[in-house]
């Protein structure tokens, strides 16, 4: 929820003209998009809802091999299926959606209108990079256990934010970006879940610098430390970022 206040008070800041706020708003945001994940699972919080109860069928296991296993491995679905083994409980995963829509929100809308000028193609950009985030939330599932395919649309939105406060909002230079990012995004290769909270030591202290470097966001450069943790991201996935404890 916090990343998606600062998505919004992101898009308020961009219309209303205020710039430099709105980049710094969605860097806010993507520290809060990389903590909220350990936030959760650190305080225990469920996400799942029940949505529906549907008669049990051998057929399932077969239809969805991989849905059925996880239901099946889920505590709360175990206990379930034990009181009653002749049914099977549908979960939908809300809080895998809040999140969704919190980066839709933040990294999808609030990026694109640092990209929006009264130039009809750089709103045809804004639109295409929307549009790439969509994608890369909604149809970009790898399968494979901590793994995302497609670049993260967090790691897009930061090296576009940082370079609009380094460049002072050059479009040239943004335009080009953001290009790049939306190919990234929309592309196969595979990138590492980023649980740089659940992982060893020197990644949190990149996340802690980065928290530091909100406190010096007077300062110019300071967003080139989000620049060179995200390009890095990009750079070498998985020799530096792949979650190892």
């Amino acid at each position: 929820m916090a990343n998606m206040l600062m998505g919004m008070a992101s898009i308020l800041c961009s219309l209303n003209g205020h710039q430099h706020a709105a980049c710094w708003l969605v860097l806010i945001g993507y520290l809060l998009d990389l903590a909220d994940g350990a936030v959760a699972r650190r305080l225990d919080a469920c996400s799942a809802l029940v949505t529906s109860t549907l008669p049990w069928s051998p057929l399932l296991p077969e239809i969805a091999p991989s849905r059925c296993t996880t239901m099946r491995r889920h505590p709360d679905i175990s206990r379930a299926l034990a009181l009653c083994p002749d049914s099977i409980f549908l979960h939908d995963f809300a809080g895998a959606k809040l999140d969704d829509f919190a980066d839709f929100t933040t990294f999808g809308i609030a990026t694109s209108l640092l990209l929006r000028t009264h130039a009809l193609m750089d709103n045809i950009l804004c639109m295409c990079y929307v549009l790439s985030v969509i994608v890369r939330l909604c149809f970009f599932s790898s399968g494979i256990p901590f793994m995302y395919r497609g670049l993260p649309c967090i790691y897009s939105s930061a090296i576009l934010a940082c370079l609009s406060l380094l460049t002072g909002g050059n479009m040239v230079i943004l335009r080009v970006t953001a290009v790049a990012m939306i190919l990234f995004m929309v592309n196969q290769g595979f990138y590492p879940h980023d649980r740089v909270l659940e992982s060893q030591a020197w990644k949190k202290v990149v996340y802690a610098g980065g928290v530091v470097m909100v406190f010096c966001s007077s300062f110019p450069p300071a967003c080139v430390y989000y620049l060179l943790w995200s390009v890095s991201y990009i750079l070498f996935p998985t020799t530096l970022w792949s979650c190892k404890v």
